[in-house]
């Protein structure tokens, strides 16, 4: 009897799984430089940031390649091509390839940036390219 029993009950467990809470929102952005045309000039630098917005906070990764001495990253409100305000300071800067951090951040601008990410773009400053080296609008990760 046993032994009928049991493939039974582990058969009405299959379909109960794990709950699971709401998900952070995670946002992705592929940094360039774009010349002339842009506020990012640096031709040769590449880079990515990933962003996760989990209630008052920022936690991110940002990776750059042929940058150098980065001595600012931010996130900026502006849509692409556009030269926006600074929304927050996510570093001061860092030498190396990676970074990555955490910082708090104020709940009407977390709100804004869900409302609207595709609205801000991660830029990174260089001592070459004070002004802007590289950047990238938000986007959902794939």
């Amino acid at each position: 009897m046993t032994r009928r029993l049991l493939p039974l009950l582990f058969a009405a467990t299959l379909g109960t799984g794990c709950a699971t809470g709401p998900r952070t929102p995670v946002y992705c952005a592929e940094l360039r430089g774009a010349g002339p045309a842009s506020d990012a000039l640096d031709p040769d630098a590449t880079g990515s940031a990933r962003l996760e917005l989990g209630g008052a906070s920022i936690r991110f990764h940002i990776r750059a390649a042929n940058l150098g001495k980065c001595v600012a990253t931010h996130l900026h409100q502006g849509g692409v091509g556009v030269n926006g305000p600074m929304a927050i300071e996510l570093n001061p800067g860092f030498t190396g390839d990676t970074l990555d951090g955490s910082i708090p951040v104020d709940t009407d601008l977390a709100a804004r940036i869900l409302a609207n990410p595709s609205q801000y773009y991660v830029k990174l400053h260089s001592l070459k390219f004070p002004g802007g080296a590289i950047r990238g609008q938000l986007r959902s990760c794939p």
